[in-house]
C-alpha cells in the first residue's frame, strides 16, 4: 500500500503522466481508505481546472506592483534565514 507521501506525488503526476494499471489500482485503494489524500486529489483537480480555464474566462488577473514583489521576496528570504 502507498504512503500518503507517495500517493500525493502520484496525484500530482497524473496531470502530466499516465500511470500503469497497477499504479492506478494501488492509488485508488489508498484513496478509498484515506480521506485526506482524497481531499487533496479533489483540490488538485480544482486547481488544475482553474488554471486550464483561466485563459478562457474574462476574469482580470491581479498584478502586483514591483514594490509589492520586492517586499514579498524580502519577507520570504527572512523566513528562510529564520528557519
Amino acid at each position: 500500500m502507498y504512503t500518503c507521501k507517495k500517493a500525493t506525488a502520484l496525484i500530482e503526476k497524473e496531470e502530466t503522466e499516465t500511470h500503469s494499471l497497477l499504479t492506478k489500482m494501488r492509488l485508488k485503494m489508498h484513496l478509498m481508505m484515506c480521506g485526506t489524500c482524497t481531499a487533496y486529489k479533489k483540490q488538485t483537480q480544482l486547481l488544475s481546472n482553474w488554471i486550464k480555464n483561466k485563459n478562457d474566462s474574462n476574469v482580470d488577473v491581479a498584478v502586483l506592483s514591483e514594490d509589492s514583489k520586492k517586499e514579498m521576496i524580502k519577507k520570504i528570504k527572512k523566513k528562510q534565514i529564520d528557519l
